[in-house]
């Protein structure tokens, strides 16, 4: 499913290259895990004030994603590099998925699509 080369596919693979590059790791013979063992997200922080605005900026972010199937992991890393960038700080995946599942019943939703 990722081959078909959609939105969240780009998002990961230039999310992962732009942190393989930055890791100075590019031209190692080195493995997938080393890699990302070493590339770490800065820490995100584990609060956000649910106001209106920064709920608008969460379904921004979830424009062309939807959480739900097989791929809603995949697209959930979008949602929150999209959500970050727009409140201007990182938040957890964990922070997005608890704030959905007070919005919607998302047990419902997972395997409704």
């Amino acid at each position: 499913l990722l081959a078909g080369r959609g939105g969240c596919w780009d998002c990961w693979q230039a999310r992962f290259s732009v942190g393989f590059q930055a890791s100075g790791l590019a031209g190692r013979d080195r493995g997938l895990g080393a890699v990302m063992a070493e590339v770490q997200a800065p820490p995100a922080e584990e609060t956000v004030s649910w106001t209106p605005e920064v709920e608008v900026c969460l379904f921004h972010a979830m424009l062309g994603h939807k959480p739900v199937g097989v791929n809603r992991h995949f697209h959930m890393i979008c949602i929150r590099d999209k959500f970050s960038q727009n409140i201007g700080r990182q938040v957890s995946s964990r922070i997005v998925w608890e704030h959905l599942n007070v919005m919607y019943d998302m047990q419902a939703l997972v395997w409704s699509c």
